[in-house]
């Protein structure tokens, strides 16, 4: 089963020393064809971007999430 990406989630991985990282995801593109893009920010490091379902994107484990975001899009008014 592959990580979902949620804005504002906290994700974790380990570098190739084995230190444990944690990082937010801060934005998500979905491109026409339905493939997602992730800006991640971790301490220290430059803005990465990551694409769901790629091997880098299988080295994060999702540790923490908004409370809200499993309520979708705001509706629009009026």
């Amino acid at each position: 089963m592959s990580v979902p990406m949620i804005c504002g989630g906290i994700y974790e991985w380990k570098d190739q020393t084995q230190n444990i990282l944690q990082g937010t995801l801060v934005s998500i593109t979905t491109s026409g064809n339905g493939r997602q893009t992730g800006t991640m920010l971790s301490t220290g490091f430059a803005p990465e971007l990551v694409t769901k379902d790629s091997e880098r994107w299988g080295h994060f484990k999702l540790i923490g999430r908004p409370a809200a975001a499993n309520l979708g899009r705001p509706k629009k008014k009026g």
